[in-house]
Order: C-alpha cells, then sequence, then structure tokens
C-alpha cells in the first residue's frame, strides 16, 4: 500500500524543488529551488539556469570539512543542534526561516 513519505528527514542532505515556466520574451525563468540539508532546518533558494554565477556559500564546502563559509554545514549545524530538542528549538529556527525565505521572496520581484 501508499503511505506518506516525508521530504524531511535527519539523514537529508539537500531537497530541491523545480518550477518550468513558459518563456516570455525569448528568456526562461525556469528555477530550481535548493534547501541544504534536512527542509525542516533549512531556507529554500532560488537557482536559475541562466545565471552565471551563485554565491560563494553554495560553492564552496564539503561535508567532510567543517566550514562556516558553507551553506550547507551552517544549515547542518542548525539541524545538528534541534535533534536535541525538536520541540522547543523549532519555534525559533521556524521563525528565523520564515523571516529569511521572505526575504528571499521579496527580492524575487527584483529578478522577475
Amino acid at each position: 500500500g501508499q503511505f506518506p513519505r516525508a521530504i524531511s528527514l535527519p539523514r537529508t542532505s539537500y531537497s530541491t524543488v523545480s518550477q518550468s515556466f513558459p518563456s516570455k520574451n525569448g528568456s526562461s525563468m525556469d528555477k530550481m529551488w535548493f534547501a541544504s540539508d534536512a527542509p525542516a532546518s533549512s531556507v529554500f533558494v532560488p537557482f536559475y539556469p541562466s545565471a552565471s554565477d551563485c554565491s560563494i556559500a553554495y560553492r564552496s564546502g564539503n561535508m567532510l570539512e567543517y566550514n562556516e563559509s558553507s551553506a550547507w554545514w551552517v544549515f547542518d549545524f542548525v539541524a545538528n543542534w534541534m535533534e536535541l530538542n525538536y520541540r522547543l528549538m523549532s519555534v525559533d529556527v521556524k521563525a528565523k526561516i520564515n523571516e529569511l525565505q521572505d526575504m528571499i521572496d521579496a527580492h524575487l520581484a527584483l529578478v522577475e
């Protein structure tokens, strides 16, 4: 049988959601939303296929060596701390995630 599956598990390394839109004036606004580490403790950031560059935070670091300049490590650090007491910590973390996600969404109007 079928059963619901969560997309945010403690062992999740990253998550993506892709969007595709019809082309306007020859330019496509397709994008991939990327969340480093577990989605429940991360922010979805848009990446555009037509972009020539992205933030150094998403181009640096690896999972074997801690690097606080790497987006993955920042969100992994939060996720690991949340495992101590998810119920209590998620209140503050979700508030910050919503704040950051709203900021990203507000900046989308400038790009799109």
